[in-house]
């Protein structure tokens, strides 16, 4: 029988490594499997340092939405995502790759 492993991450909006003219109003992560999580488990970081920002999930699309709570300036940002999401199914670790 089939047995679901750890969530993975299927999708990052904006892409990885993409390049927008303007600053975006919310970053998403989307999961392979349901997912436990809570704003702790992410950082958004830029030119200034950390970007304090609000966090959502949408079970039903397996979707977290992290919304900066000012408008981004100008520059190179990073989202890390920490291993401690659990799949809600198996109660396993976020598993590292990215499909």
């Amino acid at each position: 029988a089939y047995v679901n492993g750890p969530a993975k991450i299927l999708a990052a909006l904006p892409g990885i490594g993409s390049s927008n003219s303007s600053a975006p109003a919310n970053v998403q992560v989307v999961f392979s499997e349901a997912v436990s999580t809570t704003a702790g488990a992410f950082t958004i970081t830029g030119p200034s340092g950390n970007v304090p920002f609000s966090h959502a999930y949408n079970a039903g699309t397996r979707t977290a939405t992290l919304t900066p709570t000012s408008p981004l300036a100008a520059g190179t940002y990073t989202v890390n995502v920490a291993s401690t999401i659990t799949t809600v199914a198996s109660g396993l670790a976020l598993d590292g790759e990215i499909t």
